[in-house]
């Protein structure tokens, strides 16, 4: 499976977090890491899987949480937390409009300054992803560093 690269959809995510971008920094540092792990999953970024990992340790994630993020589980989480991470998949993958559900849970759980927060995060790191993605991968070793984003 070829990540994501470079794409419009990209770029309209990279406008969309720039007009936001203090939103953002109001999530809870768990959640934010939680968020960007599961966004970068779905996007199949090492770069910022690596990155992003010693983050969550650090705001308090655990290694299970972590192993879930990494592998877009949306079980053993609480409500909230699993509106929040599909509703990120739906935006990552530009299919807010084939699922408006996840956008309804997603406003069922949070307000409206943490929904903007999500939707900041999740738009500057599905265009950071795709854009480590399309340089990383003419670097040495990218297969290797993307197959544990493979399914098993």
């Amino acid at each position: 499976m070829t990540p994501p690269r470079l794409s419009g959809h990209a770029l309209r995510s990279l406008a969309r977090a720039l007009c936001h971008r203090g939103a953002a920094r109001a999530l809870p540092p768990r959640l934010r890491e939680r968020l960007i792990l599961h966004v970068s999953a779905t996007n199949r970024c090492p770069v910022c899987a690596d990155v992003h990992v010693p983050r969550a340790r650090a705001a308090g994630l655990d290694d299970a949480a972590i192993g879930a993020a990494c592998a877009r589980d949306l079980g053993g989480d609480d409500d909230a937390t699993r509106a929040m991470l599909r509703y990120a998949e739906v935006r990552t993958l530009d299919a807010e409009a084939a699922h408006p559900e996840a956008a309804e849970a997603l406003a069922r759980h949070f307000d409206a300054a943490t929904r903007a927060g999500i939707r900041a995060t999740i738009d500057m790191f599905t265009f950071t992803n795709r854009f480590n993605n399309t340089w990383e991968a003419i670097l040495p070793g990218a297969a290797r560093r993307r197959r544990r984003f493979d399914p098993a």
